[in-house]
């Protein structure tokens, strides 16, 4: 990765970083685009550049935490089933993942009740139809 590529990318970090602090320690209504940039230290022009609107970060926000939840749990299903050294069925595979969720969930009440608050069927179907991150 080049340095344009970095530099690219930890603006994007910061901006979801930043945004997730504030969505979930005041709420997206109470946070303007403008506290978001400020608080990440980008210009908020740089902001539209990744986003059109504080529901697109939101929106992008909730698809990398569930991506991460789910890619979690398959990390260790994976390292699970080595250990185990015996193949699981396809039932067993999908408790696994399920509860794996759920505990994480049960760990993490901030990302839990970010999600819970923010999720719609609007954003599957977003991400159905767009291009998204390509870790999400």
């Amino acid at each position: 990765m080049g340095k344009l590529e970095a530099n690219k990318q930890q603006k994007l970090t910061s901006l979801l970083n930043t945004a997730f602090n504030l969505f979930t320690t005041q709420g997206v209504t109470k946070t303007s685009i403008a506290e978001i940039s400020q608080k990440a230290g980008i210009a908020k022009g740089t902001f539209y550049l990744y986003f059109k609107d504080k529901y697109d970060i939101r929106n992008r926000l909730i698809s990398h935490e569930s991506s991460k939840l789910f890619k979690n749990a398959v990390a260790d299903l994976e390292e699970f089933s080595i250990e185990k050294d015996e193949p699981l069925g396809f039932e067993e595979k999908i408790i696994f993942i399920i509860n794996h969720i759920v505990d994480e969930l049960n760990s993490n009440q901030t990302l839990l009740t970010f999600i819970s608050k923010n999720l719609s069927w609007g954003i599957f179907k977003e991400a159905l139809t767009t291009k998204v991150a390509s870790d999400d």
